[in-house]
């Protein structure tokens, strides 16, 4: 589809106003941008505001922000694209009638609504970042390093939904910085510093070809456009930018579906039986896993589990994430454990656990070959690994999951344990093989008909 952008007016004393036309159904469709510009500063050829350096530093000596200015009319016209591309699209895939009147509607609804706040924002808004230092906010990198300042010292909470107020926690604000991590390197790689009015389908593109060529996973490269997505909109609603590119149902969040593991019955009887010295490091990684297994609990929560979590041979603790309560009865072999720690276990950081606890699962022969389907590099491939190198602290929760449900626990009692509020998300921390699910089937009456 073609799209044309012209001048209302050629007066060159003055502003004119930029309008849009485009054709469809036999239509010739007309619709005023909501912005204007000096004819010179138009370049008439590709539709767009003029890139001439020497020229914006004349205007800039009358128009303080005309930079900012020229980039947010650049912004509606990339906007105002994707709306009416948006819009057919969405009519021919619903078999719905393009209306004129209706793609007015949309585009007002969408485009214009956002005036007010276009006339607020400044050249520059200079905050504190990370480091303590100012930094521009139109300035993408600029604005992560601001916005994760924020979260690390309260000062920006939860915007949304359930926990809306509250602060971010530990794993969230990591994986921001790891966003900012990869966003720098992305910035040497491409030797450009990158502002909102660059986001754009095409610079998602050549993201995700970064991400590719730094060989990262696809959830991995899907978590970071999701972040991406979450400080852009953040932006948007301080007004610091109006390009909602993001928005683009092209501008995806990849994915696809973790090969995840959970270890039997048999496989925690080898570890619960290994000797250790008494008390040694491995000792107590082998009994905090043991405990999570035995819990179903995240690592933010079994970690921490004490005595003072001990009532009538139950654990009733709240969870950190959730900050919902659960109360766990306790078996035997869980309380064989804790009375091994009365003041509960020493503080290891989960990145020392996880490292510790493979070396542990190989001691204990957890070395079943496992086939996994990844995405690395944009590249799938299928990967064999022994178990134990697949084990992490979260392993213990599917475990616990998996097992409680082998062994017929109803689902939503279950559920009451790790904290999960619906069944689908619950059902993906069961990790059942095809041989496993066929000898629990093959239990049912149904099959003794």
């Amino acid at each position: 589809m073609n799209h044309y952008f012209e001048l209302k007016s050629k007066d060159s004393s003055k502003e004119s106003s930029i309008r849009y036309r485009c054709h469809f159904n036999g239509i010739r469709f007309i619709y005023g941008t909501g912005v204007k510009i000096y004819l010179e500063l138009w370049d008439s050829i590709n539709q767009k505001p003029v890139k001439n350096k020497i020229l914006i530093k004349e205007y800039k000596k009358q128009i303080p922000n005309i930079e900012v200015l020229l980039a947010n009319i650049e912004i509606r016209i990339n906007n105002i694209k994707t709306e009416v591309e948006g819009y057919l699209s969405n009519c021919k895939f619903n078999n719905l009638p393009i209306l004129e009147s209706d793609l007015k509607l949309h585009l007002d609804t969408t485009i214009r609504r956002s005036d007010k706040t276009k006339k607020k924002v400044i050249p520059v808004i200079k905050k504190k970042g990370i480091d303590g230092e100012k930094v521009d906010l139109f300035v993408i990198l600029d604005y992560l390093s601001h916005f994760i300042y924020g979260i690390q010292n309260g000062s920006r909470t939860i915007s949304t939904g359930k926990s809306k107020g509250n602060r971010y926690t530990h794993g969230t604000i990591k994986n921001y910085l790891g966003l900012l991590e990869q966003w720098k390197r992305f910035e040497k790689v491409k030797k450009k510093k990158y502002t909102w009015l660059d986001i754009s389908i095409p610079f998602y593109e050549e993201f995700l070809i970064y991400c590719n060529n730094s060989k990262l996973s696809k959830n991995f490269a899907g978590r970071l456009i999701k972040q991406l997505k979450v400080i852009a909109q953040a932006a948007m609603d301080e007004g610091i930018h109006t390009n909602n590119v993001f928005r683009d149902r092209r501008f995806e969040t990849l994915s696809e579906t973790a090969m995840n593991i959970a270890l039997t019955e048999k496989e925690l009887d080898n570890l619960y039986n290994l000797n250790f010295s008494e008390k040694s490091n491995s000792d107590i990684i082998r009994d905090l896993f043991l405990v999570g297994c035995y819990t179903a609990q995240r690592w933010s929560d079994f970690s921490k589990i004490n005595q003072n979590h001990i009532q009538s041979n139950m654990i009733n603790l709240i969870q950190q994430k959730t900050k919902e309560r659960v109360i766990i009865p306790i078996k035997p072999r869980l309380k064989t454990i804790l009375d091994k720690y009365p003041n509960g276990f020493p503080k290891i950081s989960d990145q020392a656990f996880n490292r510790k606890i493979k070396e542990i699962a190989k001691a204990a022969d957890i070395i079943e070959t496992i086939q996994i389907k990844e995405t690395i590099g944009g590249i799938s491939r299928i990967k064999e690994y022994q178990k134990y190198q697949l084990i992490s602290s979260h392993t213990a929760r599917r475990t616990a999951a998996t097992i409680m449900y082998t062994e017929g626990i109803p689902t939503l009692a279950i559920m009451k344990l790790t904290g999960h509020k619906t069944e689908s998300s619950f059902m993906k921390y069961i990790k059942i093989s095809e041989e496993e699910n066929a000898s629990l089937i093959e239990k049912h009456p149904y099959f003794s008909k």
